[in-house]
């Protein structure tokens, strides 16, 4: 009771100042804040530990950069000391069995006031996430950098903070990004990197996986070392089971899936039982964490296979995750698997081997009893149990943020009521069109929610994101950015659903209702909001730390506004075509058309601009983060594209200086269909 009163009290007499200040993300647990500020001149960073490690002095260096990056003077003799110390055992990454709250190994304090800043920690981690929130507590005052008088205590509520990577799907990330993902996500406290891998991952024995898009295990130690410098354990997360149609396409092994040349393992196969053995040997041995994420999900035709063993499908699926969760076990490593088919199979989870953590994706918000139906069944059943979210990034132009915001939020809650001690947020790259820095909202939302104890404010977020994330000159114009794009996805969403298959459609014979009277007034909003977001981008300054960040944005802000564009000059065009079914006044009409289809102003022709524009842009915003592996399919349906429409310029043309006065138009459907 009395640290229930003490909090309310914490909060209600700091909240009147707290308002003056920078956001912090995530939210620190406690927070008071004095009445005056502490300039940012001539510091001196200090180091107070018995025997300093590597780590020490890397949360030190960290801080003298974060520092200088602001542009804090350094003129004269010392005028402020920040003492970093680490009071404990050093305890840099998670290990099975790490508890959250206060007396967390994360858990760290800050206590400004004076000519002094103390940053206090048990661990190094903990030294090293004070000295994040510092980097937010920086003001900018007339009189140059300050931070505010401050008493800060904070603490992890849940003990492992991850983030899912893709890198197997359509586009192969580069290692440049790949690290740039790790600075960005060990910001705000993430400590797990799950680099998911299918299979291109190099494996010694296999010389023809994935030989073209595929990490060489140098590549994985380096990523691994750079990760951990940031305090981040990178879990291998790689499918054992399922989704291996990389392997299956060779002939090689084209014998062991279910199907020929599909994706699943035949489960009773001894060459099988060899290859699983063999793959988790070397990665385990590669990959230093402790523990090892083996798939196990979206095992869809498993069913097949159970018949022809006359086996349940249940049956089979727990006899091979059992076995393959007891070989990660004698690797040294603590066996992690998804939890759908489980979820699917609730019959069998308390034959799950003990000691395996069960992950539980559900990527769409829920209502908060079915999150609870979901995941009870797992700790009831005694395992370990981690939640997973993503950013809703496929088959998306722009994440729907909407729906993942509050995902996390409810998800984390619900994984927390029912025993979850960990969480995961993921990005995609299931789809062409994918821009992974899009999804760095998504990063920063999960990583606050499962570190704080409230829900993450959906509200604010977006001007507090900006507002840490962004430099000062360009946070206000990118919140704008942000809630812009926010409101054109859901609008232009509304109309035509998933917006990336929308993209590639023929507007002109789909679904009727997208050309409905509403639906042009939802995409007319969605584009005037799109267009709001293009003309801040337009003239932001495209260079410095945000300018990848800034120019996939921008990217995504000009494909959502083709893609309105694209249906509202589709509505223009057929109610144009209808008029002038019948009888028609041939000049009238051709005076019309030529707005349809002249070569240098009319909608046909600037469709196919912002089609190459588009394309152009795009191209450069792919290889900024990946290496131009399947980069060609991608500009193929650009290609496509812009072939339909100029070929349909064409007919129309044709049509409006061939037809006489009293002749039918020729059919509808006819004139645009896709050939």
């Amino acid at each position: 009771m009395i640290r229930v009163l003490f909090l309310t009290l914490l909060c209600t007499c700091s909240q009147a100042l707290w308002a003056f200040h920078s956001p912090l993300l995530p939210a620190p647990q406690q927070v008071q804040y004095g009445k005056g500020y502490i300039p940012l001149r001539n510091v001196v960073v200090k180091l107070v530990v018995n025997q300093p490690a590597e780590e020490d002095r890397f949360a030190a260096r960290e801080l003298q950069s974060i520092l200088a990056d602001a542009g804090a003077k350094k003129t004269g003799k010392e005028e402020l000391t920040i003492y970093l110390k680490r009071t404990g055992a050093l305890s840099p990454l998670p290990v099975p069995g790490e508890t959250a709250g206060r007396e967390s190994r994360e858990a760290y304090s800050i206590s400004a006031s004076g000519r002094a800043v103390y940053i206090t920690a048990s661990s190094s981690a903990g030294i090293f996430y004070g000295v994040q929130t510092f980097r937010q507590l920086i003001e900018r005052k007339a009189a140059g950098l300050v931070i505010p008088e401050v008493e800060l205590h904070d603490w992890p509520s849940m003990a492992y903070r991850g983030f899912m990577m893709d890198m197997s799907h359509m586009q192969f990330p580069r290692m440049e990004e790949i690290k740039q993902q790790i600075d960005f996500l060990a910001r705000f406290k993430t400590n797990q990197y799950y680099f998911y891998s299918e299979a291109n991952i190099e494996l010694k024995g296999y010389p023809l996986l994935m030989r073209d898009a595929r990490f060489t295990q140098e590549d994985i130690k380096e990523i691994i070392a750079y990760a951990r410098e940031r305090h981040m354990d990178v879990v291998p997360n790689v499918e054992l089971y399922g989704h291996l149609h990389d392997l299956f396409k060779l002939e090689t092994y084209s014998d062991l899936s279910v199907n020929r040349y599909g994706g699943e393992f035949k489960p009773r196969d001894e060459q099988v039982r060899l290859i699983v053995s063999d793959w988790i040997s070397q990665l385990s041995r590669l990959f230093t964490s402790p523990f090892f994420h083996m798939g196990f999900d979206e095992t869809w035709v498993i069913d097949l296979e159970a018949k022809k063993l006359g086996m349940t499908p249940e049956q089979l699926y727990v006899e091979m995750l059992n076995r393959t969760a007891a070989e990660v076990v004698k690797a040294g490593k603590h066996p992690i698997a998804w939890a759908d088919m489980l979820q699917k199979y609730q019959s069998v989870i308390p034959k799950v081997i003990p000691g395996l953590t069960a992950c539980a994706w559900h990527y769409f918000p829920l209502e908060s009893s079915t999150y609870d139906s979901v995941l009870a069944p797992f700790t009831r059943a005694g395992l370990a149990l981690t939640v997973q979210s993503a950013s809703v990034n496929w088959h998306w132009l722009y994440p729907a943020f909407e729906l993942s915001f509050e995902n996390n939020n409810k998800l984390v809650a619900g994984g927390r009521r029912n025993g979850a001690t960990g969480y995961i947020n993921s990005a995609w790259t299931d789809d062409p069109m994918s821009l992974i820095r899009l999804c760095r909202p998504d990063m920063v939302h999960g990583a606050a929610a499962a570190w704080q104890e409230q829900p993450v404010d959906n509200k604010s977020f977006f001007s507090a994101y900006a507002r840490v994330v962004h430099s000062a000159g360009i946070a206000e114009k990118m919140d704008t950015v942000y809630r812009s794009l926010f409101q054109a996805e859901s609008c232009i969403r509304s109309v035509v659903g998933e917006t990336d298959d929308a993209l590639w459609e023929n507007p002109f014979l789909g679904q009727p209702k997208r050309l409905s009277d509403s639906a042009v007034l939802q995409l007319r909003k969605g584009r005037l909001f799109a267009e709001q977001a293009m003309a801040i981008l337009e003239g932001a300054a495209l260079s410095g730390p945000d300018s990848v960040t800034l120019f996939s944005v921008l990217t995504a802000a000009r494909q959502l506004d083709f893609l309105a564009m694209k249906f509202l000059f589709a509505r223009q065009i057929k109610d144009i075509y209808t008029k002038y079914q019948g009888r028609r006044d041939l000049r009238e009409f051709r005076m019309v058309m030529a707005e349809v289809t002249a070569y240098y102003h009319s909608m046909t022709v600037d469709v196919c601009d912002a089609i190459t524009e588009n394309k152009k842009r795009f191209e450069k915003a792919w290889l900024n983060e990946y290496h131009d592996f399947r980069l060609g399919i991608a500009l193929a349906k650009f290609d496509l594209e812009l072939h339909y429409w100029m070929k349909l310029r064409t007919r129309l043309e044709t049509v409006a200086w061939s037809v006489k006065a009293e002749e039918p138009l020729p059919s509808y459907e006819e004139l645009f269909k896709g050939d």
